[in-house]
């Protein structure tokens, strides 16, 4: 909420665009291979569900055309699944 308020009053509601970028923890088999510890590596993908919440947010504020976009993980099998999101409430098509 702070960004969004900073973007409307500080910015005079400037970018064009406002993209919510989820979690991505693609990375890990990386860090694996490279023998370094992850200190994110058990941190699932977000829900769908999340991330509308943050978009929520956003637009709360008065922000200018906000969206959120990334991988987010399937709620019925709890697991990561790829799926590449681009979301404003106004356009959401499952």
């Amino acid at each position: 909420k702070g960004i969004g308020e900073f973007i409307v009053n500080k910015l005079n509601n400037f970018p064009e665009r406002w993209d919510l970028l989820s979690f991505n923890n693609l990375c890990v088999s990386k860090y694996e291979r490279l023998n370094i510890d992850w200190s994110l590596k058990d941190v699932l993908l977000m829900k769908k569900e999340e991330m509308e919440h943050f978009l929520n947010i956003a637009e709360s504020t008065g922000v200018k055309n906000p969206h959120w976009s990334g991988l987010i993980r399937s709620i019925e099998s709890n697991e990561n699944i790829m799926k590449n999101q681009d979301h404003h409430l106004v356009d959401n098509v499952d």
